[in-house]
């Protein structure tokens, strides 16, 4: 929002049953927002949801759908100031495939993106929509490594 990240979560919203629920984090953007004209962006990857189950030959590309989407409300005290419609724009982001077995192809020279396209809204079932239900994914720190002892030992240790 306005050129600062929201949030510290990665991979989100995480993985799940695309066909019963579709999960939402919630973040309080209120120290981001300016007098005047704000800029939101949403960047979107194929992430869990569009990245093929399994590997190789036997690869399930598509599992839950060959299209991804966003939906954002920007509330306030008095109701919803903005929410996402067909007249927000799109363009190509530095992300241009990520997956959760092969990670992420990352082109810096698309960080100055363009808006070059427009939006659409897809259809989809709102009752599906569910906070997110547990702490969101993030870097976790450094350990220091150790070397294992692979003898066999009695008690599986």
């Amino acid at each position: 929002m306005n050129g600062v990240r929201v949030g510290s979560d990665l991979l989100t919203p995480g993985w799940t049953n695309y066909d019963d629920r579709l999960a939402y984090q919630r973040y309080d953007v209120s120290n981001l927002l300016k007098p005047g004209p704000n800029r939101i962006e949403i960047w979107l990857a194929d992430g869990w949801y569009r990245s093929p189950l399994m590997w190789g030959a036997k690869a399930i590309p598509n599992c839950w759908g060959d299209r991804i989407g966003a939906i954002a409300d920007l509330i306030g005290a008095d109701g919803t100031v903005l929410s996402t419609d067909t007249t927000w724009r799109s363009g190509v982001l530095p992300i241009l495939q990520s997956g959760i077995y092969f990670g992420e192809v990352y082109d810096a020279r698309q960080e100055n993106y363009a808006e070059t396209h427009g939006t659409e809204k897809l259809p989809f079932d709102r009752a599906l929509l569910v906070a997110h239900e547990t702490a969101a994914a993030g870097v976790a720190a450094a350990c220091s490594g150790r070397k294992l002892d692979r003898r066999w030992r009695q008690d599986g240790l």
